[in-house]
């Protein structure tokens, strides 16, 4: 009889304890927070936050777009100008569903984004895979007060910029919270960022995909053009979808561009005799997408076409890796990062003076290139 009792008493108490979640809150407290702008005041030193948020009501209303709101709060740190908010608000902020971290340049120029980075990580319940992008605006609220084309919701759009980028062309790396924080802490890294401005378009500001930001560190150091982040990515991971261009052989008003099928890359480090010897192989397979007719339908004018891709890649990339040996003096592809994982014992010998030897480097390349679907060429 004891027995029986217990158990009902052990059964009506799981009961209450599965009964639902100890933490549910409605949607009608909760205000869904799409992203965060930071930015800094230049005379107290504080954190000036922007928080664009989504209308709720205005999406509940049938045939409304969606739109949003924006919250201003400021505080002497992160944790403080978030809790600001409730100053202004009354509903709990919902940060599980943000898309995008947009912060100042000036922040990642003379402050560095690891103590960010692991703050939002740690102690904001943001989901690690948000994107976070650099304003080359004056500051990084400016970036999402602009006007989405696609959607009204500016951090939506550009996530999905993002993603478009990562999925179709390869040429964006370390662009998540998690990568950049791992990209931090990994030997022989380099962090590169998106940058984003506002350009005029149709009388409004709307934000687009500009420049990729790189890093001594975690501090902003210098930038690569959409150019040569194209020849970065050939050289370090190898695009999925891209379009070279170059001018055309003796006419440089008209422009040859091809469509990347494929490309493979493979790159060697070499230590003799107290210098660094640092080597690529580019393999590169492509479909003509738009040629000059005076160059198209013989076999000498495409033998001719191969040869003037490969040097102008040849040339590009190898123009991509001095700028960089003589302006930023470190090295920001991974080859220190190769030699970690390739030859560990050799890497903790060189590490100290890495940067050095990186400067001094001797760089080769080789470009093969294969210029297949010639029978679709375009005429002009």
């Amino acid at each position: 009889m004891r027995r029986g009792i217990s158990l009902i008493l052990v059964i009506c108490l799981m009961t209450g304890l599965l009964c639902g979640c100890w933490d549910y809150q409605s949607t009608g407290r909760l205000d869904i927070v799409a992203g965060i702008a930071i930015d800094k005041d230049k005379e107290s030193g504080s954190y000036k936050l922007l928080l664009e948020i989504v209308d709720i009501n205005a999406i509940s209303q049938e045939g409304k777009e969606s739109k949003t709101i924006y919250i201003e709060s400021e505080g002497h740190t992160l944790s403080e100008a978030l809790k600001d908010t409730n100053k202004r608000i009354y509903s709990k902020l919902f940060l599980s569903n943000m898309q995008t971290l947009v912060l100042s340049k000036e922040i990642a120029e003379t402050e560095g984004i690891y103590d960010i980075i692991e703050h939002v990580l740690t102690d904001m319940n943001v989901r690690e895979a948000i994107n976070i992008i650099i304003s080359d605006e004056d500051t990084a609220a400016e970036i999402l007060t602009s006007t989405g084309l696609d959607t009204s919701i500016v951090s939506f759009e550009i996530n999905e910029i993002v993603r478009s980028y990562q999925k179709d062309h390869a040429i964006m790396r370390s662009v998540t919270l998690y990568q950049a924080y791992m990209g931090l802490k990994e030997p022989g890294r380099c962090v590169l960022l998106p940058i984003f401005k506002n350009v005029e378009n149709n009388g409004e500001l709307t934000p687009v995909f500009s420049s990729m930001a790189y890093f001594k560190g975690d501090t902003l150091d210098g930038t690569l053009s959409l150019d040569e982040v194209m020849y970065y990515v050939l050289l370090t991971d190898g695009p999925k979808e891209l379009v070279i261009t170059v001018p055309s052989a003796g006419e440089p008003q008209y422009n040859n561009s091809f469509g990347i099928n494929s490309c493979k890359s493979n790159c060697d480090v070499q230590y003799k005799d107290g210098r660094l010897y640092l080597s690529a192989t580019i393999q590169l397979d492509v479909s003509p997408e738009t040629l000059h007719y005076l160059q198209s339908g013989t076999t000498e004018g495409m033998d001719k076409l191969t040869q003037q891709l490969k040097e102008q890649v040849d040339k590009d990339i190898r123009a991509l890796v001095s700028r960089i040996q003589k302006e930023a003096g470190y090295d920001i592809f991974g080859f220190a990062a190769m030699l970690y994982q390739r030859d560990y014992d050799l890497y903790l010998i060189l590490k100290d003076n890495w940067d050095e030897l990186f400067q001094n480097a001797e760089f080769d390349v080789d470009v093969y290139v294969e210029i297949n679907s010639t029978g679709v060429i375009i005429q002009e």
